[in-house]
């Protein structure tokens, strides 16, 4: 009898943002941006090098700001997709 070996994968997409472009076109400073949208510069330092995925809330803030959709500030880019091996969580010894 032949095994048969399943391999589970996921797909892990980059998420992009236009957050730079978008303050620049407004001539804001990152630090106007960062006050304006009660963050620190540097989370906007991050977020602009995309090094940094900020929380729903702090989307909407800087959308706001900016006047831009969250939809069009942050995006998936589907050429950035990755296939990794699927790891289960683990579970816990009691």
């Amino acid at each position: 009898m032949a095994l048969i070996s399943l391999v589970i994968m996921s797909i892990k997409e980059k998420v992009r943002n236009r957050v730079r472009e978008s303050r620049l076109a407004l001539n804001l400073s990152q630090r106007e941006l960062a006050r304006l949208a009660d963050v620190s510069r540097q989370s906007i330092i991050s977020l602009e090098r995309e090094r940094l995925n900020p929380s729903i809330e702090v989307c909407l803030r800087i959308a706001t700001v900016l006047n831009r959709s969250v939809a069009y500030l942050f995006y998936i880019d589907p050429h950035s997709a990755v296939v990794v091996p699927y790891k289960p969580p683990s579970k816990a010894n009691n």
